[in-house]
């Protein structure tokens, strides 16, 4: 599972079997070898169905923090030099989105505790001291 926030908006594309959308995303994690932190790019291949397809076009776009679930990922080296890793998540699906700037949902906000009180309350104690 990885989370991230989209530098870019998704690159939508049209397939036989429907709509496509090529999300990359980063994630900044920790190398032990070179004692650093480094990023690590991932792709993620998002297909869509007809009625998918005006939600994904909302929410898969330029600042908006996605979390993508898949079987595992494959190495894809490329670039001019073969100099660059992607890590392709295999079988994505989509799971949580949010756009900064709208309301965040009820059931992600932070939850307020309320301070316990003894049963019936501090005042319910009786004013004469038995001894």
């Amino acid at each position: 599972m990885i989370t991230s926030k989209l530098n870019k908006s998704a690159i939508e594309r049209q397939s036989k079997n429907g709509y496509v959308f090529i999300v990359n995303m980063g994630k900044q994690e920790y190398d032990r070898q070179a004692n650093s932190k480094i990023w690590v790019n991932y792709s993620a291949a998002l297909y869509a169905t007809e009625k998918q397809l005006q939600f994904y076009r909302d929410v898969l776009v330029q600042g908006a923090i996605i979390e993508v679930k898949g079987s595992g990922v494959l190495p894809r080296i490329w670039g001019d030099n073969n100099d660059k890793i992607t890590l392709d998540i295999q079988n994505p699906t989509l799971g949580y989105t949010y756009q900064p700037g709208s309301p965040m949902p009820d059931n992600m906000k932070p939850q307020q505790q309320q301070p316990q009180q003894a049963p019936g309350g501090f005042d319910d104690f009786d004013d004469d001291i038995p001894f």
